[in-house]
């Protein structure tokens, strides 16, 4: 699985800039960058590779369907490849992607990202996917058309 952060060109001027200063900050709160919780001393190491206070992340599983039925080798032949992405509510925040994501498994979880990513979009690589809100129980459902 490849992890793929794409920045803006606000969000790099703004990472630049906390870069020189020795101490990288988002607008979404995450502070000083890392890659292990060791890194961050006495917060966790997000998925965005920011540092959080363990109160400000979350898991989030997203499952789908294919028109309605179970993902398998069979529902998912036409479509093998997903792209998954989590969108921050933050100006100057861009989204935090992942792909390829094989579709025959039916769900994708991630942990430790931030509760200022409110936002999932999942769809077929080069298709236009679907977005929806990730709601209290952290479970997003799609069904794949």
């Amino acid at each position: 699985m490849r992890v793929v952060l794409r920045l803006g060109a606000a969000a790099g001027s703004v990472l630049l800039a906390g870069l020189l200063a020795g101490c990288p900050m988002t607008a979404s709160g995450g502070t000083g960058e890392c890659d292990t919780d060791r890194d961050c001393v006495t917060s966790v190491c997000a998925r965005d590779h920011l540092c959080y206070p363990a109160s400000s992340v979350r898991e989030v599983r997203v499952t789908w369907t294919v028109r309605g039925m179970v993902a398998n080798s069979q529902t998912c032949a036409g479509s093998q490849d997903l792209q998954i992405a989590f969108y921050n509510n933050n100006a100057g925040d861009d989204a935090l992607g992942f792909a390829p994501v094989p579709c025959m498994i039916g769900q994708f979880l991630i942990d430790k990202l931030p509760t200022s990513y409110t936002e999932v979009e999942l769809g077929r690589q080069g298709s236009f996917p679907d977005r929806k809100s990730i709601g209290s129980t952290n479970v997003v459902e799609f069904d794949l058309r």
